[in-house]
């Protein structure tokens, strides 16, 4: 049986060297050159970000998760974040709604078994 601290190792090690997505914006770049947004592999600490419960321990809702995903994920072309948590009320009621769904849905379920749909990947999550 493998050693716990080298199976810990092997882990991070995958971790580490996963590449990083990206999604062109055209919405938010300059003419002829999209706003190019990255993001890096999950981690269970970053969900847990994301679909944290509010102080009155309810679920959050789609909206609120599509921001905090690009909260906590969304990078420059350099792997500098882009928004900090200061940027959710902006984020929530002062852009387009379909522009953060799109970004978020490539960052939440871009890596979807292949041939999948975000809409039948999230009504599989609702149904458990």
């Amino acid at each position: 049986m493998a050693k716990i601290s080298s199976v810990l190792e092997a882990a991070t090690a995958h971790y580490g060297g996963q590449q990083r997505k990206d999604i062109k914006v055209k919405e938010w770049g300059t003419p002829g050159h999209p706003l190019i947004i990255t993001w890096s592999p999950w981690t269970v600490a970053e969900r847990n970000k994301v679909y944290r419960r509010d102080d009155n321990g309810a679920t959050p809702d789609g909206g609120v998760i599509q921001v905090r995903a690009l909260i906590v994920k969304a990078c420059d072309d350099a792997g500098k974040r882009l928004f900090d948590e200061m940027d959710e009320f902006t984020l929530s009621h002062k852009v387009d709604s379909d522009v953060v769904g799109r970004i978020a849905n490539a960052i939440l379920y871009g890596s979807m078994p292949k041939g999948s749909d975000v809409d039948s990947v999230v009504d599989a999550e609702k149904n458990g």
